[in-house]
């Protein structure tokens, strides 16, 4: 709380991650585990950009609505927002000249979120970009085309998000046991 609050103090706007990594580095937390264990303190160490769609409809997004509600905040407009996530996303889309692949975990809005920066800068923006390097999911979701959680990745071509020739993996399984695995595999 007492972050936001000086955001709001100083005319701040942060993206949710700022506010997780300030907490992480700087803040006043009771640590359950090893942070040297951690991907969150890893992330946070190295200033990584998480792009988060939809953080609204989260506990922290309930959260902060309720404080504006109860007059503690006056404004949401401290936490930076899902377009904003996505034209920031765009921007490091562009930047990185390195051929950049793409781990999907799970599905819905924060699955196909990433993913279809490639088509928006391509065909609604106009900019010229290459198409995702590789692309490979963590799905529980049983295939099906037309969803977002369960389309396999063969679905993204027609979308413009990945090329035929694009490598392309599912693993089907639980990514809360999967991802650390991939994680700690890249050491």
């Amino acid at each position: 709380m007492s972050l936001w609050e000086e955001s709001e103090a100083v005319g701040d706007s942060r993206f949710p991650h700022e506010y997780v990594y300030d907490l992480l580095l700087h803040g006043d937390l009771e640590v359950s585990s090893a942070p040297e264990d951690s991907w969150l303190v890893a992330a946070a160490d190295a200033n990584l950009p998480i792009f988060t769609p939809g953080w609204e409809d989260s506990t922290l997004g309930n959260l902060l609505s309720a404080k504006v509600i109860d007059c503690t905040l006056k404004s949401n407009a401290i936490v930076r927002g899902g377009l904003d996530a996505m034209q920031s996303l765009a921007d490091w889309y562009r930047e990185d000249d390195s051929p950049t692949g793409m781990l999907q975990v799970g599905g819905g809005i924060s699955g196909d979120f990433a993913i279809s920066v490639v088509p928006m800068l391509r065909q609604d923006a106009g900019v010229e970009v290459p198409l995702w390097a590789w692309f490979a999911q963590i799905s529980e979701s049983s295939p099906s085309y037309g969803g977002y959680s369960g389309a396999p990745p063969t679905e993204k071509i027609s979308w413009g998000k990945l090329g035929v020739e694009t490598p392309q993996f599912v693993i089907e399984s639980d990514a809360s046991i999967v991802l650390p695995l991939i994680l700690c595999s890249l050491e």
